[in-house]
């Protein structure tokens, strides 16, 4: 191989082989007999001396007739004009080793990802975002803080979120964003509405005032949107309610109030 320098952080070597019967003309796999390897070595002065950093063995080695791939880190080479050389040792009997896709792969220090978002409707979990990669190789694999494993999530709350992306070539970045909600003013029949404390880890207060006597609900959603809490009034002018937060699990919580065709939300945070 030519001569790959210098390395950067992040760089590695892959690339793919199999070892098969000889007499089989590789259509049937075999093991690694009698003290034979595989040695995979680099070095750093222009092939004076060579030092293993993979050795492939019977130990290591798997029979099959599919080409496997190997990815090795050169981390410990990062600065260095390198060369690299697979050195085959023979101990016993004949083999085919074939070797393919040899690559020197280099991870960008950042992918450049960024998050298209929709916010929620206040007291809802309608939003949605959309994760692009700016540098990568693709396909990518998605990992949300929520669950969620594709490029775009939906059903979603207000809140932050973090993304883990994967590229093919084994890159990951995260990216973390905000996901709010949209603009809207409070319904003009709550007079006033406060919670407290908030955050809050045990007992927390919720208190509305009316303009008028009115038919109200009121309820909490969990982050998957699960109604965790509910009480119902007739005629009521103001709601004073202590909500015991024990139970639940830390993250935000939305508080809905619905009264008269209105809805007041209030976001809550579980320590």
């Amino acid at each position: 191989m030519p001569r790959m320098g210098p390395v950067q952080s992040g760089d590695s070597l892959r690339f793919t082989y199999r070892i098969t019967n000889f007499e089989s003309q590789g259509q049937t796999p075999t093991i690694l007999q009698g003290g034979t390897k595989i040695e995979i070595q680099v070095s750093t002065d222009c092939g004076e001396t060579w030092e293993n950093i993979f050795v492939i063995t019977n130990l290591n080695h798997q029979p099959t007739i599919q080409m496997r791939e190997r990815k090795i880190s050169l981390e410990s080479f990062v600065g260095e004009n390198i060369k690299i050389r697979f050195h085959g040792i023979w101990g016993a009997s004949d083999f085919w080793f074939d070797l393919d896709n040899i690559n020197i792969l280099s991870c960008a220090a950042d992918m450049e990802l960024s998050a298209a978002v929709t916010p929620a409707t206040p007291g809802q979990f309608d939003g949605s975002a959309t994760i692009e990669v700016g540098l990568g190789n693709p396909p990518y694999q998605y990992t949300w803080s929520s669950g969620n494993t594709t490029k775009t999530a939906t059903n979603l709350g207000p809140g932050s979120y973090t993304v883990t992306v994967l590229d093919s070539h084994g890159c990951t970045d995260e990216i973390t964003f905000s996901l709010g909600t949209s603009a809207v003013q409070d319904p003009a029949d709550f007079a006033r509405v406060s919670l407290y404390p908030n955050p809050a880890s045990g007992i927390t207060t919720l208190e509305v005032q009316f303009r008028q006597s009115t038919d109200a609900q009121l309820e909490i959603l969990n982050p998957q949107g699960q109604r965790v809490h509910w009480i119902s009034t007739k005629e009521a002018t103001q709601i004073t309610e202590n909500i015991d937060l024990e139970g639940m699990a830390p993250g935000l919580y939305l508080v809905r109030i619905l009264a008269d065709g209105q809805t007041m939300t209030r976001k809550l945070v579980k320590q």
